[in-house]
């Protein structure tokens, strides 16, 4: 009798062991991915990780989401979001002190003036610097200030997507055709904003820059667009390559990977490619997708 129970006891805790080791954590995931990357002609190019993300926290809003950042605080995670609610533009701010299971999560609501389509927060000025849908750029305290509209200036285009540089302090700032940098001066209230230098690059006057990433290791910047990647070195302002779209469809997304050593880019087709960064070699293609990928992270 006490063996029949040594052996169920044992059993149990095969089936624990198992059961915990099909959730695995994101260090366990990266060094998967360098061992396929490693290997490519061993693994089928139809191959699918069979684990993924796990719910943690349910973030509800009130109205359809518009845009939303995240970043990280010295009280923990901080996700934001920009809504419609009836004829008033709100600023939803969730903080995440821990990222324990049942943690709690503290929500504050904004009424704020403009409608955003892109928008970023700059902790080192402790402001949000966003492009609203009435051409206009405007900087918003943080939440221990209200979020309260401390600086506003027209633009002259519209602003698709933004990036910060924590290196050189600098915003920058894609649109339709032209690709921007913005420097940011003073904190909370008293910050603001003024548009520099254009880039030199060969974007075409109705070619939309949809994404960007910055590269401080390698001192660059890749401006992503339906037809292609715009690499740029920040320090010069200059253009350094131009990467057409290989995929099948348009491009769609862009990041890095594995301390900028590749970046792998999204596209119509499905299909995600892996690149060298320094020599802009395509190293490898997964396939499984059925239909576009329109986010990478």
């Amino acid at each position: 009798m006490k063996v029949v129970n040594s052996s169920i006891k044992e059993e149990r805790m095969d089936l624990e062991v198992g059961k915990w080791d099909k959730l695995k954590s994101w260090d366990k995931v990266q060094e998967d991915i360098g061992e396929m990357l490693k290997n490519v002609e061993k693994f089928d190019d139809s191959m699918t990780l069979y684990y993924g993300p796990q719910l943690y926290h349910t973030l509800r809003h009130p109205a359809h989401i518009k845009c939303m950042t995240h970043f990280t605080s010295n009280i923990g995670e901080n996700f934001v979001s920009h809504y419609r609610l009836g004829t008033q533009d709100q600023l939803g701010v969730w903080t995440l002190k821990s990222v324990e299971r049942g943690a709690k999560c503290e929500n504050q609501r904004f009424n704020i003036t403009g409608e955003v389509k892109a928008f970023l927060f700059i902790p080192k000025h402790r402001a949000y610097m966003c492009f609203c849908s009435d051409l206009v750029m405007r900087m918003y305290t943080d939440v221990h200030s209200n979020c309260t509209e401390s600086w506003s200036q027209q633009c002259l285009t519209t602003v698709r997507c933004m990036a910060y540089n924590r290196e050189t302090d600098d915003v920058y700032v894609g649109g339709v055709g032209v690709l921007q940098k913005w420097k940011i001066s003073g904190a909370e209230h008293s910050a603001k904003a003024e548009p520099g230098d254009i880039f030199n690059t060969d974007l075409q006057n109705d070619e939309w820059v949809i994404d960007i990433k910055v590269d401080t290791r390698n001192k660059q910047l890749m401006a992503v667009t339906y037809e292609g990647i715009y690499v740029v070195n920040y320090e010069t302002m200059k253009q350094t390559h131009h990467l057409e779209n290989r995929h099948g469809n348009s491009l769609r997304c862009c990041c890095f990977y594995k301390d900028r050593e590749y970046f792998i880019t999204g596209g119509g087709d499905g299909a995600i490619k892996v690149w060298n960064a320094v020599v802009f070699t395509q190293v490898h293609v997964f396939y499984g997708h059925h239909d576009v990928i329109t986010g990478k992270q």
